[in-house]
């Protein structure tokens, strides 16, 4: 008992039931639970035993000189025998009913009951109160932070595979060209810039820019078995009625937006100092962007996996909807190919925006000899809402804000599937 009770000092919640025990041991618990009958007839705190048997006119004060509380409690709720009165005394439960009218009347006196629906007044069972949802995302927020600190080998796997997806984009394309023209050698110099050989830097740096996007809508696969496992843990903890859907659910997109922050940094930051990105200086427009889009894409997951009912069904849905996303990028093809009755999808693809929004802060206002080549590039990827002189031209800004509307539309309906989509088996 001594070990159990350096358990809860630790934070762990433990529920022992335990057979006659001595004075002692009963004083150790927090809180105990005294049944009979299948009734309940006392729930609160050792040190309200005493009060709890005078309010029921069931102690004894003689029999105290000589027997412990608890001793005192068992054999009054104790029945289906024959009690002498000069062994138990006359205050005591002689039969079912006499247990019965107990626990009525402990039951009565307790504040805030919850009665289960079907139930009869002699058989209901006592719930107290479920906390606030403020209280239960407080909770649940600190027992997954423990989680990670006592088990954070999966957090340092995630972390790891970044690192050195990071470091192996940025060593591959290390200092990339900054230059829209090859290096004029003969005549050439005398040509005008128009006409000089254009160089493969623009193709080069949405290649690498795709890639990095690419790598970050892929990775959170990684984690769909924990996805998988936090579904079937909540349905558990939904069964016993311990916490809802929505402060759950908010624990869980807080924990996991802080770990994909991390992660798309460390990956994006990494091999974009060493590739040299954005041309146009504006790191942090690049950093935003790649960092919203792998939140975006471990939304995706989270979605998949509680939408499915396993874990293959899951890889399947995100595999599916990641190609869907790879071919509409515009980039692998050019989407005003594709033919008009396909050609839709593109807006249902949130890598169709990152990547729209990647290439303009990459390439707009740069310039080569004052000819402003990196609008020419910015133009062939931008993305148009409508036809002809009405048609709306979406800015770098407007891309943010739909990739952020698609976090959050993934994140709704995991929340739905995780509220309306788990049941339980218990």
């Amino acid at each position: 008992m001594e070990s159990i009770r350096a358990l809860t000092r630790a934070g762990h919640a433990v529920a022992c039931t335990i057979h006659q025990p001595r004075q002692a041991i009963v004083d150790m618990f927090d809180k105990v639970l005294f049944l009979a009958c299948g009734h309940l007839v006392y729930n609160g705190p050792p040190s309200g035993l005493k009060k709890w048997l005078t309010e029921s006119n069931l102690w004894d004060p003689e029999r105290a000189m000589t027997t412990s509380i608890t001793d005192m409690v068992l054999d009054c709720i104790t029945v289906g025998f024959e009690k002498s009165e000069t062994i138990y005394g006359s205050r005591t439960l002689r039969d079912e009913e006499d247990v019965e009218r107990l626990a009525e009347a402990y039951l009565d006196s307790i504040q805030g009951r919850v009665i289960t629906p079907d139930a009869s007044p002699k058989s209901f069972v006592m719930l107290n109160a479920r906390p606030g949802v403020l209280c239960q995302y407080w909770t649940l927020q600190r027992q997954q932070l423990r989680s990670s600190l006592r088990s954070p080998g999966t957090l340092a796997a995630r972390i790891g595979l970044h690192f050195l997806i990071g470091l192996l984009m940025g060593s591959v394309y290390f200092r990339m060209n900054r230059s829209y023209i090859q290096a004029p050698e003969g005549v050439w110099r005398l040509l005008p810039l128009p006409l000089q050989r254009h160089s493969s830097m623009p193709e080069d740096r949405v290649g690498v820019l795709f890639l990095l996007a690419l790598a970050q809508t892929v990775t959170p696969n990684c984690a769909m078995p924990f996805f998988i496992d936090d579904r079937q843990y909540y349905t558990k903890e939904a069964a016993a009625r311990l916490y809802g859907a929505l402060p759950y659910h908010l624990a869980n997109v807080v924990s996991e937006a802080v770990v994909c922050a991390v992660n798309g940094v460390l990956a994006s930051g990494i091999a974009t100092l060493m590739a040299g990105l954005p041309l146009s200086g504006n790191w942090y427009s690049t950093m935003a962007f790649l960092v919203s889009h792998h939140m975006c894409a471990s939304a995706l997951v989270q979605m998949c996996a509680r939408l499915a009912p396993n874990q293959d069904v899951a890889f399947v849905l995100s595999a599916g909807y990641i190609i869907v996303c790879m071919l509409f990028a515009n980039v692998v093809v050019k989407v005003c190919t594709v033919t008009p009755l396909l050609a839709w999808m593109r807006w249902c693809t949130f890598l169709y925006f990152s990547m729209a929004g990647l290439i303009e802060v990459e390439f707009s206002g740069t310039k080569e000899q004052d000819f402003p080549a990196g609008d020419r590039v910015v133009d062939t990827f931008r993305i148009q809402w409508g036809n002809g002189e009405d048609a709306y031209t979406l800015s770098e800004g407007d891309c943010f804000i739909c990739l952020w509307c698609f976090y959050f539309f993934f994140s709704m309906v995991g929340f739905f599937a995780l509220k309306f989509g788990s049941k339980s088996q218990v």
